[in-house]
């Protein structure tokens, strides 16, 4: 009778104690995530990772097409600690100018991160692209290259997650393009 009395009790301390191990554990992970592996609190921009960005929103003006609408991913190898190489598409729309038109390019692209203070990192990119706008109103297809700098900043969230605005400027050999990208959205692999 004595063993029976003591089963209920002992089975829930046991199962308390998996529910406790089993919630230090997810305590745990909860916390590598969200925690830096830097001691800086940067996100992880060192050799031998992934960069993940998509410019989210990107909105600007171009001397030829008039005002812009801009969405273009990137994925990018870090090379060597803060430099990073790869490649990015992009697709944008116009509302004006000689070509009201959307557009589509693709091409390789690298980034260096020149400055970082603790949860904050400045960056300049740079691409080489080929963008293909199609005929709209009578005019012909057009396809050219388009060669791209711009610069931002971001902040990191998480060690793996960082957000910040970019001013892009390029050139399409038609004229001068401004873009202001108001979210990039960064993932560090």
């Amino acid at each position: 009778m004595l063993k029976k009395k003591w089963i209920v009790p002992a089975l829930l301390c046991l199962s308390m104690s998996q529910l406790c191990f089993a919630s230090k554990k997810s305590a745990t992970l909860a916390q590598t995530l969200l925690s830096n592996t830097s001691s800086k609190n940067i996100a992880n921009m060192n050799a031998n990772h992934f960069s993940i960005t998509a410019s989210s929103l990107g909105l600007g003006y171009s001397s030829a097409a008039g005002f812009l609408f801009a969405i273009s991913p990137k994925v990018e190898y870090f090379v060597l600690d803060r430099v990073s190489v790869g490649g990015r598409v992009g697709v944008s729309t116009a509302s004006g100018g000689y070509f009201g038109a959307s557009a589509f390019e693709i091409g390789p692209s690298a980034t260096y991160y020149f400055w970082e203070n603790n949860r904050f990192a400045a960056y300049g990119t740079g691409a080489f692209l080929f963008q293909s706008v199609p005929a709209v109103s009578g005019m012909n297809s057009l396809a050219n290259y388009k060669l791209e700098v711009a610069g931002g900043v971001n902040y990191s969230f998480f060690s793996w997650f960082a957000a910040g605005p970019s001013l892009r400027i390029s050139t399409d050999f038609r004229g001068i393009n401004f873009d202001i990208a108001l979210v990039n959205l960064s993932f560090f692999i």
